[in-house]
């Protein structure tokens, strides 16, 4: 299950972040471009997410989902390795790969279940999809990247339709097919299914500060690379140092936050997070030399380590036996918050510089940490069912 999710980080990887440079080096086309074909990525994304969770609650077969989701990506990389121009990308491919994203959120859903059906540790076990995750963007834009500097974009997506190939097959191989939520017989207008179907606010709020963590760490990645070279004077090797340093240290939280989450709880290591994040961007925003961007960047990666390791089990925390849903909402908040990063990247860069729109970042992660706070009042069971103890 966890190579499958590999795999699946992997081919999204490579493609999500070379399709920028594609639409604009290669298809010529402007810059709003890659602003409506993120629109039209996120919005298909978000329906997916949503339509998968729903089913999930139902009891339908889980892997049945991932390979669906794989299959559409699979024929949207076709897509792009054939001759075609910007209407094909947007009309056909962006609603394709938008669709097989659906298979990230699937698989956390089924490794939730799953560690509990197991009796394994919940906690560790999301850490564990977390790290797969982790690798496979570490990975895969700097596969994509120097594919297309030496070989041309067409390697690119001929690489990622092996990768979805890969993926789909793997999904066969490794997921239980019969694997699928066990859902209990309701009587019709019983207390249960009263309570199934009862606002959850403290679920949305779990989910808007996921969002507003999402619009600050997209936002502040964005800006970084310009920042440094223009602003700060850096070398042009600058951004990939920084983003090497900071996934390394990501990935090396991710993996030690299982015991932090069961030490302290789900709401306190996210707002241990936000503070953390407010720190590492006031270092950024005042980078001018390579071992103080080394020390930024280190802050950052510890920061969105403990976010990244424990925000999939605090919101499914608050899903009330609704894992699918919960995790679908988890995923869009993410996939939104980056859509509304990128464009009040643009908005603040054009108005001010870049540093103001890394400095404003501080600002959606002071937001968040009164959204955590908040949740607190509305259901103290989530740090007990994050950590795999309720």
């Amino acid at each position: 299950m966890l190579v499958s999710l590999f795999a699946v980080a992997l081919a999204s990887a490579s493609l999500a972040t070379f399709m920028g440079f594609h639409i604009v080096e290669d298809l010529h086309q402007p810059p709003w471009a890659m602003s409506l074909y993120a629109a039209v990525a996120t919005l298909v994304t978000v329906g997916a997410n949503r339509f998968c969770g729903e089913r999930i609650d139902g009891g339908a077969r889980i892997a049945r989902l991932v390979s669906a989701a794989n299959a559409l990506r699979l024929l949207g990389v076709v897509v792009l390795v054939l001759p075609h121009g910007f209407p094909a990308l947007l009309v056909l491919a962006a609603p394709l790969l938008a669709l097989g994203n659906s298979a990230t959120s699937s698989l956390y859903s089924f490794g939730r279940l799953y560690a509990e059906r197991e009796g394994l540790d919940a906690a560790r076990y999301n850490t564990r999809l977390r790290t797969m995750t982790s690798l496979g963007w570490m990975i895969g834009p700097a596969l994509a990247f120097g594919a297309a500097d030496r070989w041309g974009s067409a390697v690119v997506f001929e690489g990622g339709a092996l990768l979805c190939a890969l993926s789909l097959g793997l999904g066969w191989i490794c997921l239980p097919t019969g694997f699928r939520k066990i859902v209990a017989l309701k009587e019709s207008g019983g207390a249960s299914q009263a309570e199934d179907e009862a606002p959850n606010p403290a679920l949305w709020l779990a989910a808007g500060a996921c969002l507003l963590f999402s619009v600050s760490h997209v936002l502040c990645t964005a800006a970084l690379p310009l920042f440094y070279v223009r602003e700060a004077g850096l070398p042009t090797y600058a951004p990939g140092l920084s983003f090497a340093v900071k996934c390394f240290m990501e990935v090396l939280v991710i993996l030690a936050s299982a015991p932090l989450l069961r030490r302290i709880g789900a709401r306190r290591c996210l707002v241990l997070s936000a503070g953390l994040g407010i720190l590492a961007y006031g270092v950024l925003a005042q980078t001018r030399s390579i071992p103080h961007l080394v020390l930024g960047a280190a802050l950052e990666g510890l920061y969105y380590g403990v976010f990244a390791g424990v925000s999939a089990s605090f919101v499914q925390g608050f899903a009330r036996g609704r894992i699918g849903r919960a995790t679908s909402l988890y995923m869009n908040s993410l996939f939104v918050g980056g859509l509304m990063a990128s464009a009040l990247l643009g908005g603040l860069a054009s108005l001010f510089d870049f540093r103001t729109a890394i400095l404003s970042a501080t600002g959606m992660m002071a937001a968040a940490a009164v959204l955590l706070v908040m949740t607190r009042h509305l259901d103290r069971q989530s740090d007990l069912y994050a950590a795999g103890q309720a």
